[in-house]
């Protein structure tokens, strides 16, 4: 985008001086090959030969202090590419630009005139088709002409107020990955105020030369690769000046309704349900992320952000699952990803579980989520200055109890799985509970309060070890059963086990310590990273309450 801009501006600064030259002898209508002919050389000049300028016709009203171009075309000379590839003087990126039409306002004819100063009011440039070739080259830095050096030679300055660039359809090629990787409509892009001269050639506050840009995306859609999901942004801004990044309403939406995604696929797998209100991204390398060539940043702030999960257990297993664990899965992105920390603001989690022998489903939920997550990368060099990738978060569990989690993923022994949890829930009434357990463990708990349950354990791609502790009192509960899709209590084993199994309080006695136990669970290889940690911590409440 940078280069594209730069291209426009070349083409818009020739069409101006094509006008002072119309201007100076306008006396007849013969003299337009002549204008093109100049135009064609100030791009040349400009882009070191590369680019070549054709346009059908050009309309200049004097009165209205307007110019208009028809049917512009930007073009690289492929022979000359090819000289300056060989003398590494050929950069990244080569563009293909077609514009049906470009509209200047607020010449001054007495400044094409003058000679020395182009200064334009509004340029307007309207579904423009722009295409970016992408190759990694070496280029040699020393050849060093800038655009203000290349162009002084026709005028002294050159300012537009205000540049738009309205419905663009923007294609990028990737020649290193041999295939398009970008195809976007509806983009549009507004500079103010663009001046080159002596002064801003090297401004580091300008991009473009401009002293304020942004580049405006409308109704991004997308569609997974297995057309199982639909990804949509309704708008993405974009200041490129500090690599800020804003969007809004993110969505991924799984096709079809939970019992009709269960119908698309043959084996049990997550289906997830996400939308972000608004995220805003620091420093974003959003050329790299265009060409697909990795995702830089330095913050990531997602807010209003709602995450559901459902996962239908009447599903086969299928075969075992391996590498899909948090760190696992961004070690093997497609891509290279750094991004120094994400914050999670008002944050909605919740999982959703169908339960076969209980014809329901259960479902934990954490609302009001806010945390950071730091160190997101599976670039090596990044992995050696530091292994680990940490997410701090506090949240409501079942909107009642607080929740604080500590989970640190090792990303240097990643094929291993290595990852440890410490998290800790307040105080609670556990008949909220209810929502998880009659559902998947056919338990319907008539009364407890928890007054804290805290975990510490350590795992890997095999198992998970470590300690619980399950502070509680008053705990009465029955035990159900699916009666033709009803749950009912089972009231012979509710009586046995309230009386003769469980204990009803942790610590037992009055004024004594609650125990602690150690607890170890196998990671079953179908099941997922969460699954072992529920496992875990489900081993830690039975040892417990037994």
């Amino acid at each position: 985008m940078k280069k594209i801009v730069i291209i426009i501006i070349v083409v818009v600064l020739a069409i101006s001086v094509g006008a002072y030259l119309y201007l100076s002898v306008r006396k007849t209508k013969d003299f337009e090959p002549q204008i093109k002919a100049k135009l064609a050389q100030l791009v040349k000049d400009a882009s070191n030969g590369l680019y070549k300028l054709d346009m059908e016709h050009i309309e200049i009203d004097i009165t209205a202090a307007s110019v208009r171009a028809k049917n512009v075309l930007l073009s690289v000379d492929s022979v000359r590419m090819l000289e300056l590839e060989k003398r590494n003087l050929l950069g990244n990126d080569t563009y293909e630009i077609v514009l049906q039409e470009i509209n200047l306002q607020g010449l001054s004819a007495i400044e094409l005139l003058n000679g020395k100063d182009i200064d334009l009011a509004k340029l307007t440039l309207d579904s423009p088709q722009i295409k970016i070739i992408h190759k990694t080259r070496k280029v040699n830095l020393n050849d060093t002409a800038n655009l203000y050096e290349k162009l002084s030679a026709h005028h002294q300055s050159y300012s537009i107020g205000n540049l738009l660039l309205n419905n663009i359809q923007l294609t990028l090629v990737n020649l290193d990955k041999n295939k398009t990787v970008s195809s976007l409509k509806n983009v549009s892009a507004s500079f103010t105020d663009i001046k080159i001269d002596s002064t801003t050639t090297d401004d580091s506050t300008r991009f473009l030369f401009a002293r304020d840009a942004v580049i405006y995306v409308k109704g991004f859609k997308q569609v997974t690769q297995e057309k199982r999901y639909h990804f949509n942004i309704d708008s993405i801004a974009l200041r490129p000046q500090d690599g800020t990044m804003q969007f809004y309403d993110l969505t991924l939406k799984p096709e079809g309704s939970k019992e009709e995604f269960s119908n698309l696929i043959k084996f049990q797998q997550d289906r997830y349900d996400i939308k972000i209100k608004k995220g805003t991204v620091k420093n974003l390398n959003w050329f790299s992320l265009l060409a697909d060539e990795g995702l830089y940043g330095d913050e990531l702030t997602a807010e209003g952000t709602t995450i559901n999960i459902y996962h239908d257990r009447s599903l086969p297993s299928g075969p075992p699952k391996s590498n899909n664990f948090p760190h696992q899965l961004l070690m093997n992105a497609a891509i290279p990803v750094s991004i120094k920390k994400i914050l999670l603001r008002n944050t909605m989690v919740s999982y959703e579980e169908f339960n076969p022998k209980s014809m329901h489903t259960g479902v934990v939920s954490f609302s009001n989520v806010n945390g950071e997550i730091s160190n997101v990368t599976n670039l090596k060099e990044e992995i050696a200055q530091n292994p680990f990738t940490v997410i701090t978060a506090s949240a409501d569990f079942l909107n009642e109890g607080k929740l604080d989690a500590v989970f640190r993923f090792d990303l240097a022994n990643a094929n291993a799985g290595n990852f440890s949890v410490d998290a800790t829930l307040g105080n609670m009434e556990g008949a909220a509970l209810n929502k998880i357990t009659e559902g998947l463990a056919l338990i319907k708990i008539k009364s407890v309060t928890v007054d804290q349950l805290k975990m510490q354990i350590k795992g890997s791609n095999k198992s998970a070890t470590g300690n619980v502790k399950f502070a509680y009192h008053d705990l009465e509960f029955d035990i159900l059963k699916n009666d033709e899709g009803e749950l009912k209590k089972r009231g012979l084993f509710s009586f046995i086990a309230n009386k003769l199994i469980v204990n009803k309080s942790n610590p037992g006695k009055k004024g004594g310590q609650p125990k602690e136990v150690a607890v170890t669970q196998q990671h079953d290889p179908h099941r997922s990273f969460f699954n072992l940690i529920w496992k875990t911590l489900q081993a830690g409440i039975i040892k417990t309450v037994k």
